[in-house]
């Protein structure tokens, strides 16, 4: 494989590939040599860069790719890791929203029940029994709206997260994009 590629349908000439470094031919070999899947890999290629070859030049044709290449690019990517822990965040910061979401909403049920039961007990107002009860009631509601507003404010904070990390998200991208231009020129 000491061959130099040369032009393919109007491109510019590939760097030479070093016949001793072992050669990854196809996504899956290259996904398992990264201890990734091959979606995962493949998104790595098209968002971060990643090393890989075009057999016959074209976007969609089948790829290849040293070793010793996916190793420099990883080690070199630190920044990689930095990326996947972040997205990795912003999913469970995606993931806690939606069940303080569920929480809040759950909190709702609650105290329409609650409501409904404190209004039930109601028509019994004159029974002693019935007033302690809904006397009872009357706080647990109480309780139920502090904590309706707490996760309300939590559900607040946690969007604003959001928005931070993916509009951090989005700037790593774009400076990676161009650092990633910049070498490829």
């Amino acid at each position: 494989m000491s061959q130099k590629l040369g032009r393919v349908s109007g491109m510019t000439a590939k760097p030479k590939i070093d016949p001793h470094d072992e050669m990854l031919s196809g996504w899956k070999d290259i996904a398992t040599h990264m201890g990734k899947g091959v979606r995962t890999v493949q998104r790595y290629e098209r968002e971060l860069g990643l090393p890989v070859r075009r057999v016959s030049g074209h976007p969609t044709s089948a790829v290849i790719a040293t070793k010793s290449d996916l190793d420099s690019w990883v080690r070199s990517s630190a920044t990689v890791q930095e990326s996947i822990n972040r997205s990795q965040k912003a999913i469970n910061v995606a993931q806690e929203s939606r069940n303080t979401a569920q929480d809040s909403r759950n909190l709702v049920q609650d105290s329409r029940n609650v409501s409904q039961d404190s209004r039930n007990v109601s028509q019994d107002s004159f029974n002693k029994e019935s007033r302690r009860g809904r006397t009872q009631l009357y706080a647990q509601v109480a309780e139920l709206r502090r904590e309706l507003r707490r996760l309300r404010q939590q559900v607040k904070e946690i969007r604003q997260r959001q928005d931070v990390m993916a509009s951090a998200i989005k700037d790593y991208s774009k400076v990676r994009a161009s650092l990633s231009a910049r070498g490829k020129h």
